[in-house]
């Protein structure tokens, strides 16, 4: 363990020093340009990093992670959600930004960090999704679990450029609920029917009144919405049945839930907008997570899914279906998402008391030969 620990950091101590030291015959390093905050060469014994103040944090475990006060899930440092596009991963992390993942040379992972802390850690992360092929978050303020003291999110959107922060990001179809008059977008996700659907609340109308609430959909959002009623917003929020999904996802699905362990799995994929969750058709309220990629990426096709307590399957193109288990978490902690860079897992834990998170970091790993 201390020895691969080990041989990470002076990777990273290494890639530094010559960026920061550049040869006579080398270009000047762009400070501004993003740069990989880590070179991971995972194995078959697992990688654990927390997401501490400054960033990810290498550890030897989640049981050595530092001691978090339990905090509401919409307040606490936690990745959100998870994108995946191509052989990379976008994880959004809550009250922080983004990290991303990529190849490096031939066998290694660049794990990138993009963060504006300063500005992320007075809002809430509602959604992860893909406009125009960028991957993009939408900030809210939480009025729920605190009574916050910041503004309403002046710019609520941002997406991934090549800078260590992220870039404000404009997007059309929120036009009509404009900050300045009170408006605020808490919530956004796509539908089963494909449509994106969004949420905008204003609390400006006095003290004794209830704040107003509309609901709109749009198929692009690049264009304003239509007005939507309550009903038909919650309904977009309902998972879509397993035979909605593409083989060979559709049958991993149906494996996992017989007998229906789970009430619901949440997959992430390259050939997903957003992520999107499919029903077991059980009673059980327990979700997988899941991640799929087609042959069309370049890459081998395969399927992964994994319970929280880190039981999974897989599936590469058309082999059998392989039952494994990820490394044990302590009582207390749960696997809440994954996705594939090549054929190196990320796996997002978190500390849960009921709706509230404690640490919460990621686990990176080869589990299969």
């Amino acid at each position: 363990m201390a020895y691969r620990h080990t041989a990470i950091i002076l990777l990273l101590g290494i890639f530094l020093s010559c960026a920061k030291t550049p040869q006579q015959d080398q270009q000047p390093v762009d400070e501004n340009a993003l740069q990989p905050l880590a070179i991971l060469k995972a194995g078959a014994n697992p990688i654990w990093f927390e997401l501490g103040d400054d960033g990810p944090n290498l550890i030897n475990s989640p049981a050595e992670a530092g001691l978090v006060p339990f905090t509401p899930w919409p307040l606490a440092r936690h990745i959100r959600a998870v994108l995946a596009e191509g052989d990379e991963l976008v994880f959004g992390v809550n009250r922080e930004g983004f990290l991303r993942t990529g190849p490096w040379d031939s066998d290694g992972i660049a794990l990138y960090r993009i963060a504006d802390v300063p500005y992320w850690a007075q809002y809430s992360l509602a959604s992860l999704f893909f406009i125009e092929e960028k991957p993009a978050a939408l900030l809210y303020r939480d009025d729920f679990f605190s009574d916050s003291p910041a503004p309403l999110p002046g710019i609520r959107t941002w997406s991934l450029a090549n800078s260590p922060a992220p870039a404000a990001l404009e997007i059309p179809a929120f036009d009509d609920l404009p900050a300045a008059e009170g408006w605020d977008v808490d919530a956004l996700r796509q539908g089963p029917d494909g449509f994106w659907y969004y949420r905008g609340v204003n609390k400006n109308s006095g003290e004794s009144a209830p704040p107003q609430i509309v609901y709109f959909r749009t198929a692009d959002l690049g264009q304003k919405g239509e007005a939507v009623s309550i009903s038909a917003f919650q309904n977009s929020v309902l998972p879509e049945p397993v035979s909605a999904a593409p083989d060979p996802l559709r049958s991993m699905l149906k494996a996992a839930f017989d007998p229906a362990e789970a009430g619901s799995a949440q997959v992430v994929s390259p050939d997903f907008s957003a992520p999107r969750r499919f029903s077991g058709g059980g009673e059980n309220s327990g979700s997988l997570s899941g991640y799929y990629r087609s042959d069309e990426t370049g890459s081998a096709a395969c399927t992964v899914l994994i319970f929280p307590d880190g039981r999974g399957l897989s599936r590469v193109e058309n082999s059998e279906i392989i039952h494994f288990s990820l490394p044990p978490l302590p009582e207390g902690f749960v696997y809440t998402g994954l996705g594939l860079s090549g054929v190196t897992l990320f796996a997002a834990w978190e500390e849960q008391q009921g709706y509230a998170i404690g640490a919460a970091g990621f686990m990176v790993i080869k589990p299969f030969p």
